[in-house]
């Protein structure tokens, strides 16, 4: 099966929601026949995969706090990068922010690596970087979300930031076989991938001037600033599909987490967006 940024991924409580959030318009079939197909064309070389990915995956509601692990394996052995926080907008399943570093302790950042070397030992990954993200509930249980044999790129440089560990360099290394290259002193205490969504139907409600991006690369030159402005029918089946629509989305570090805040909470009152943090 193929999923792309969760598309199509909802809660529903009853057979008919079910039903209802699967009757696409024809437009919408072509749409997602365009995206599975190179995935159905690649899996024709592995006979041993009987999925088609028009399939569906049903699963059990799962509830808690997510988190987010990124590492990599190398000569077999586990190395973790980072755990990042996956905050939501209240009462949603739409990412807020990805906070790092992680507010969780060392005892459940303990537990979590060693789910991480189980399921990647399990999965027969041995090299390379991966991506896990979990749930956990509020008695301390640990649910696995999803796996990505590789690193979650949104936070390749806030780890960078915030452990001193170039990920870029430290990917040239394990594929080329050099030496891997040592962490440097970080040189910040925190950083943040923001996310600014809408659900309403509306997209961004100002575009940033010319002004306003020289006045963003002046003040905080690491951060980096990414648009998805939207209308018509794209803008409408974000709504439909992801049940948001993501407009805007800003890495940046701090010294720590106030700084952070401030930082963004400015950005956001130049450019006259909402400030959800």
């Amino acid at each position: 099966m193929k999923a792309t940024f969760s598309v199509l991924a909802r809660r529903c409580d009853t057979p008919e929601q079910l039903v209802e959030h699967l009757n696409f318009r024809p437009w919408e079939k072509h749409i997602i026949t365009r995206l599975i197909e190179p995935h159905n064309q690649a899996l024709q070389r592995f006979p041993q995969f009987r999925v088609h990915s028009r399939h569906l995956v049903v699963e059990q509601v799962l509830e808690g706090r997510q988190v987010n692990v990124d590492g990599y394996m190398h000569d077999g052995q586990l190395q973790i990068l980072g755990f990042t926080d996956e905050l939501m907008y209240p009462g949603t399943m739409a990412f807020l922010r990805f906070a790092s570093p992680s507010s969780i302790g060392p005892a459940l950042q303990s537990r979590l690596r060693d789910a991480c070397e189980r399921v990647l030992h399990g999965f027969g990954l041995g090299h390379g970087f991966f991506n896990l993200e979990f749930f956990v509930d509020a008695a301390g249980g640990v649910k696995l979300i999803e796996i990505n044999p590789r690193l979650a790129a949104q936070f390749a440089q806030m780890h960078e930031w915030v452990h001193g560990i170039d990920t870029y360099e430290l990917g040239f290394a394990m594929a080329l076989g050099r030496p891997l290259p040592e962490p440097q002193v970080p040189r910040f205490g925190a950083a943040a991938s923001f996310v600014w969504r809408s659900f309403d139907g509306s997209s961004c409600p100002r575009l940033p001037t010319r002004s306003d991006l020289q006045w963003l690369a002046r003040e905080y030159p690491q951060a980096r600033l990414e648009l998805y402005p939207k209308q018509g029918g794209a803008l409408r089946r974000d709504i439909e599909w992801l049940g948001s629509h993501r407009w805007a989305l800003l890495n940046m570090p701090g010294r720590d987490e106030a700084d952070l805040r401030q930082r963004y909470e400015r950005i956001c009152a130049r450019f006259g967006w909402p400030a959800p943090y």
